[in-house]
Parts: structure tokens; sequence; C-alpha cells
């Protein structure tokens, strides 16, 4: 069981519409990565719970030995939509629950900034 927080802040002055991030990673384990949202330091929201079982480059589908899972150890790329996150900062938690270790090799966070009021 492992916890990694994150957290992104591309322009202290102005506020980001946070659509979307791009994750690689390891497949072949017999769990789930969940990913969850915070905007500007309140509680984290899940926006995705991607499977890390995989898929064999046959077509065939995978199947569990005793504790260790044949088939689909590669890398698969996955895009995770956020909802409605408009904020000045965006902090992500990847939570994933199983022995084996499962390695995140890129992320890449996709956003709009929102333009500057006058007051």
């Amino acid at each position: 069981m492992d916890v990694i927080q994150r957290s992104f802040l591309p322009d202290p002055a102005r506020k980001q519409h946070w659509k979307y991030a791009y994750l690689r990673y390891d497949v072949g384990v017999n769990s789930q990565l969940l990913v969850n949202a915070s905007i500007d330091e309140g509680g984290y929201v899940n926006q995705a719970k991607i499977n890390l079982n995989g898929a064999t480059t046959l077509g065939l589908d995978y199947f569990t030995l005793d504790v260790s899972t044949l088939g689909g150890g590669s890398t698969a790329k996955t895009r995770v939509n956020f909802s409605q996150l408009v904020g000045k900062t965006l902090s992500v938690e990847f939570y994933e629950s199983s022995t084996s270790p499962v390695t995140i090799y890129d992320r890449e966070f996709y956003y709009l900034p929102k333009g500057l009021r006058a007051n």
C-alpha cells in the first residue's frame, strides 16, 4: 500500500481550469490505482479507478497463478478526466493497494488559465 501526493501551482496570480491528466504506469499487478484530486487545500475527491491487471499483446487476457499475475506485464497510458476543478493549486494523490510495487513513469497535467479580474 503506497500513497504518493504531489501539488502543482503553475501561476500563483491566476486560477486554472484543470482538464485532465495522462499517466503512464506499469500493468500486470492484481490491484487498482486510485487517482484523487484536491483544489486549493480542500478535501480529496476520487477522479478515477484504474485497473492494473493489463492485457497481453496477443489479445489474450491475464490470469492469476497463486499471487502472481501472468500476462500483460508492460506499461499503459491512460487519460484521467478531472471533474470541474477550478483553482490555483492542484493536489493529486495516487493510491495503490497491493504488495507489488507499481511505477508511474510519466504524469502530464493539462489546464486552461482563467482570465484576470479587476477588483
